[in-house]
């Protein structure tokens, strides 16, 4: 688990969160690991053809 979260923050820059609010910082999250799983998808199915 702790690599998703070295990616995110690295390669997504998310190292800290740009709205305030719980409301608003689990929507940011959600988001950003709604987009990491979607690449993931995406370049495996690059990967097999």
């Amino acid at each position: 688990m702790e690599p998703v979260f070295g990616q995110i923050k690295g390669a997504r820059r998310l190292d800290r969160f740009r709205l305030r609010g719980l409301v608003k910082v689990n929507g940011e999250w959600a988001l950003m690991a709604t987009n990491h799983n979607l690449l993931k998808l995406f370049m495996a199915s690059v990967a097999t053809g």
